[in-house]
């Protein structure tokens, strides 16, 4: 519904009114193509899970996305003056996923900025431009952020799952990434498919900037193209390797999660699963923040989990890895999910789960697969509701 209207919805139909007289007001009837058989278990225990499966699809429905959408999306943010991406939450990891990737694969400065602290921190012109990445399209503080955005004639855009949604109407452009409905609370589905539009963004963008080839970029969407295949593989054969070591770690009740570069959004995303699913005290932070006082809450309570990137990432391969090594210098329990058959067995972790081999473009997407899975195995361990946690809502439609 627009704003200053209201649905009275009975079991013979529903009429929709103006707040103000009370007139019905006629709306246009928009057929979405979902049925109900989307919306079952499919013998799944919970909804949660089965989600996490559905995703080898989710990645093909993203990939899939029509081309002049993305393009759209990309020319938008070179001919800006300034360009942002936004989302809370969930869908503000996802935005943060696509700021590095905007950086690495378009040499561009595309700064993520969580959609309830925007407005106090960037003023908008009417040559900025805002990409909204919304799972329901009816956040409170994400269509605060876009009005206000088109009050100040800023272009926007959006990122967004629900067909005909408040966010869908209200901004410039909108990409729907079709996802599906989400029946869980807890978005996993829809962030990755939010992920790969925005890498996807991010390498049409790169050619327009010359920073990538147009066979470079192909080279890339063959690798997003091969995901689905590896995200079926992996979860089939990795599940119950998940489930055995959170069964072994769900007394812990105070972890930290790490990563670095394009690893620290997936922990910052693991670590609120972790506190949505499982009730437990969890941090996500970037793995340098060790040093400037994280360090001193290591000690026998403390669980660290740290997300190690690929060899071929060098540099930030050797950082992480000077990380773990800081953790372990001072006694503390670290949990290592990784890349390298070279750290197989490795005494620097007291435990670890050896990924499969994949691309440094897609490995973060892997990596957010795992946080998952360790997630929602914690929470079923303890006893946890998966689908509807405690104080949470599917949507958060107010201040």
């Amino acid at each position: 519904m627009d704003d200053g209207e209201y649905a009275i919805i009975t079991n013979d139909g529903y009429i929709t009114r103006n707040i103000r007289d009370g007139r019905p007001v006629q709306k246009k009837i928009m057929l979405i193509d979902w049925d109900a058989e989307m919306s079952r278990k499919g013998g799944f225990p919970h909804y949660m899970l089965k989600e996490i499966y559905e995703q080898s699809e989710t990645v093909k429905k993203a990939m899939a996305i029509g081309d002049d959408g993305i393009k759209s999306l990309a020319k938008g943010m070179i001919k800006a003056n300034r360009a942002y991406v936004t989302g809370i939450g969930t869908t503000f990891y996802a935005a943060q996923i696509g700021q590095y990737y905007f950086a690495s694969e378009a040499a561009l400065s595309v700064p993520a900025v969580s959609s309830d602290e925007f407005l106090e921190n960037f003023p908008l012109t009417k040559d900025d431009f805002v990409l909204a990445v919304s799972q329901s399209g009816e956040t409170y503080d994400t269509l605060r952020l876009v009005r206000e955005a088109k009050a100040r004639k800023a272009k926007t855009a959006a990122i967004v799952n629900v067909v005909g949604s408040t966010l869908s109407r209200l901004v410039d452009q909108a990409v729907m990434q079709g996802s599906g409905p989400e029946i869980s609370v807890i978005s996993t589905k829809a962030a990755v498919a939010q992920m790969i539009a925005l890498i996807r963004v991010s390498l049409e963008a790169g050619v327009l900037t010359g920073n990538l080839t147009n066979s470079a970029k192909r080279q890339k969407v063959a690798q997003l193209n091969s995901l689905p295949a590896l995200i079926s593989d992996f979860l089939n054969e990795y599940s119950g390797l998940f489930h055995t070591i959170a069964e072994k770690h769900a007394t812990s009740h105070n972890w930290l999660f790490m990563g670095r570069g394009r690893y620290y959004p997936i922990a910052l995303e693991t670590a609120l699963k972790v506190k949505e699913v499982a009730y437990l005290h969890a941090e996500g932070m970037p793995a340098g923040f060790l040093k400037h006082g994280a360090l001193a809450l290591v000690d026998d309570n403390l669980k660290s989990m740290m997300f190690v990137p690929t060899e071929a990432e060098k540099e930030l391969f050797r950082m992480t890895m000077s990380s773990v090594e800081e953790i372990k210098a001072r006694g503390g329990k670290l949990i290592a999910f990784h890349f390298s058959k070279s750290l197989r067995g490795s005494k620097l972790f007291d435990d670890q789960v050896l990924l499969p081999a994949c691309p440094p473009l897609v490995s973060p997407i892997i990596a957010l697969l795992a946080g998952q899975l360790f997630s929602y195995f914690l929470a079923t361990t303890l006893g946890r509701n998966v689908d509807k946690p405690r104080s949470l809502a599917k949507s958060v439609t107010v201040a």
